[in-house]
C-alpha cells in the first residue's frame, strides 16, 4: 500500500513541479539571452524588446523547457542506479518518479504524432516541434528522439531498477497521480498562481 500512495502522490506534486521547472527553463534562457520572460501556469512568454532572437537564440530558448525536464529525469535516473547497485532501496519510489521526468518525451511523441493529428489539427506545436521545425525543417526529428530516449529510460526505471513486486503499482499509480495532477495544475492551481 506505502508504494502505491508514495507513487500517486509524488507524481501528483512533480506534475505540478515538473511544468513550474519546464517554464522555468525557458524563461532563464530567455534571461540570458537578453530578453525579458514571464512565466504563466502553460507557457512562458518572451518580450526581446526590439532586439529579434536569432535562430540560435530561438533554439535555446525552446529546448530548455525540455531539457530541464530531461536534466531532471537524468539525476533521477543515475541516482536510482546508483542506488540500485548499492542495494540501498529506500528512495526507489522518489527516484523512479524523479527519473520519469523523462516520460514528458514519451508524452509529446505521443502527441505529437497521434492525437493532436487525430482530434486537436489545429493545436499549436510543442517545444519539440517547433525546435525541430526551425533547425531541421521537419517537426518529428526532435520528438522522435527524445520521446524514444524517454521509452528506453522509464523503460529500463521500471523493469530494471524498480522491485517486481513494485512495477504494475508504478505504472498504474503513476498514470492515475499524474493526470490527477495534470488536470489539478491546468484546471486549477496553475491558473490560480500564474495566470
Amino acid at each position: 500500500m506505502r508504494v502505491k500512495k508514495q507513487t500517486f502522490l509524488f507524481f501528483l506534486c512533480f506534475t505540478a513541479i515538473g511544468t513550474f521547472l519546464h517554464e522555468s527553463g525557458h524563461a532563464l534562457a530567455a534571461l540570458l539571452n537578453g530578453c525579458k520572460a514571464v512565466i504563466h501556469y502553460s507557457h512562458t512568454n518572451y518580450y526581446c524588446g526590439d532586439k529579434q532572437p536569432t535562430e540560435a537564440e530561438s533554439l535555446i530558448m525552446g529546448l530548455a523547457g525540455p531539457f530541464v525536464n530531461m536534466l531532471i529525469g537524468s539525476i533521477g535516473f543515475l541516482l536510482l542506479r546508483r542506488s540500485h547497485k548499492s542495494g540501498h532501496r529506500k528512495n526507489e519510489v522518489l527516484l523512479a518518479v524523479i527519473s520519469f521526468f523523462w516520460s514528458r518525451e514519451i508524452v509529446v511523441l505521443i502527441a505529437d504524432l497521434v492525437l493532436k493529428p487525430l482530434w486537436y489539427p489545429s493545436a499549436s506545436f510543442s517545444d519539440e516541434q517547433r525546435t525541430s521545425l526551425l533547425l531541421f525543417h521537419n517537426p518529428f526529428v526532435f520528438p522522435a528522439l527524445f520521446g524514444a530516449a524517454g521509452m528506453l529510460l522509464c523503460g529500463v526505471t521500471v523493469c530494471y531498477f524498480l522491485k517486481q513486486e513494485n512495477r504494475l503499482s508504478f505504472i498504474l499509480f503513476g498514470l492515475l497521480g499524474s493526470v490527477v495532477g495534470y488536470l489539478f495544475w491546468f484546471h486549477f492551481l496553475g491558473p490560480v498562481l500564474l495566470p
